[in-house]
């Protein structure tokens, strides 16, 4: 990065406080981790989705009525850039006609097309021309896609990273080309992107740590599916359940990597059972894995509905549309929610912002929270929305 950034505290964020809203049956009787309620943002940040009320949802026995829930804000850091301090890139105009790439590792997963829908109707209210592509999980595919865009004269590269080294030299070819690229969902290894949104991903391995140490009594033990090592969300995904996990002593942490893939992690849950009879807890890095986790479950003839004798607890990550319904269904014990429709907003905002001046934050994160069966049916949960089909 060739300008250097300024740091200002900004109103707004000293004034945000990250409060609790309650998850009162969840809280009261599983452990669930509560979810924190609306959260300060940065000045000019889009807005965020209002508290819905909705009845609770299906699934074995009779839940108790929801509470009210709150999507919670995104939490921006107190340092700010501006294109100002940029000598590389060249400042646009309100109005002016733009062109936004957005570079997604893969979109074979439900979490990556709600991004992608989200980014293409932001785009559109801003008057944005959106070009989307696929890089199918390939380092290659996504540092040719890059030069591409280059070529195009975009005037934008939204990246969501394939591995956290492999897309460095990427990133340099756009700078050098006067082209940001941001990057959403994950990040690239260094200090090398003006701006970056995200998810707390340190917390949503502690969520699903406490989530299952309450579940099953402090002993036993866990089955962890990683995502791809390379994968600095996996890292962070891995390095905040197991340390967190050390809290409990009389719990063994058996992780495998099975690269957010279903039927690896379907491969690992029949090696590990197998081998471990007394398997307590599986937590998969995503939901998708919990596909394939399931199905060895229930070849093995150990997937036993939740609240019954011989259960093995089941906790993945983003809160897809089938990890909901498995909770509905008394299958699955909890989604560990990251929000898809907020990163897809909130970068293509701030890539505009940023382009016409205005000061933005540079890091953005998420707040995770955990949701159970009761409430599973909730309107204002992203895998409870509509998607395209998955490729």
């Amino acid at each position: 990065m060739k300008g250097k950034s300024k740091s200002r505290i900004m109103a707004a964020i000293l004034a945000c406080v990250l409060c609790v809203s309650v998850f009162t049956a969840c809280a009261a009787n599983t452990g669930t981790a509560e979810p924190p309620a609306d959260a300060g943002t940065a000045a000019g940040a889009p807005e965020g989705t209002d508290a819905v009320e909705s009845a609770p949802a299906g699934g074995n026995g009779t839940a108790e009525p929801a509470a009210e829930l709150k999507r919670p804000e995104p939490i921006s850091g107190t340092e700010v850039v501006n294109i100002a301090d940029f000598s590389e890139y060249t400042k646009k105009e309100e109005g002016e006609p733009m062109t936004f790439a957005l570079l997604l590792f893969s979109r074979g997963f439900e979490w990556m097309i709600g991004l992608q829908q989200e980014f293409e109707a932001t785009c559109e209210q801003l008057g944005v021309t959106p070009i989307v592509l696929d890089a199918q999980g390939s380092d290659d595919t996504q540092l040719d896609q890059i030069q591409d865009m280059i070529t195009q004269r975009v005037d934008a590269i939204i990246l969501t990273p394939n591995s956290n080294d492999g897309l460095v030299a990427g990133v340099k070819m756009a700078q050098e080309a006067g082209i940001p690229l941001v990057t959403c969902e994950s990040e690239v290894e260094g200090d090398i992107v003006p701006i970056h949104v995200g998810v707390d991903n340190y917390q949503m391995g502690q969520l699903a740590a406490e989530f299952i140490a309450d579940k099953i009594g402090g002993k036993g033990k866990v089955l962890e599916c990683r995502g791809a090592l390379a994968s600095l969300s996996s890292t962070a995904r891995h390095d905040g359940f197991v340390e967190t996990i050390a809290n409990y002593p009389d719990i063994e942490v058996i992780s495998k990597n099975t690269e957010w893939v279903s039927t690896e992690a379907s491969s690992a849950t029949q090696d590990v059972l197998t081998a471990n009879p007394d398997l307590a807890a599986i937590y998969s890095h995503n939901d998708e894995m919990q596909t394939g986790i399931q199905s060895a479950l229930r070849e093995m003839g150990r997937l036993v509905p939740t609240g019954e004798e011989g259960h093995i607890v089941l906790v993945g990550i983003d809160g897809t549309p089938l990890g909901l319904e498995r909770l509905r269904e008394g299958v699955q014990d909890a989604c560990v929610v990251q929000d898809p429709f907020d990163q897809g907003k909130y970068i293509a905002n701030y890539a505009y912002d940023f382009l016409t001046g205005k000061d933005v934050p540079r890091k953005t994160l998420t707040q995770p929270y955990v949701v159970t069966q009761d409430y599973a049916a909730l309107d204002v949960l992203w895998g409870n929305h509509e998607f395209e089909a998955v490729e």
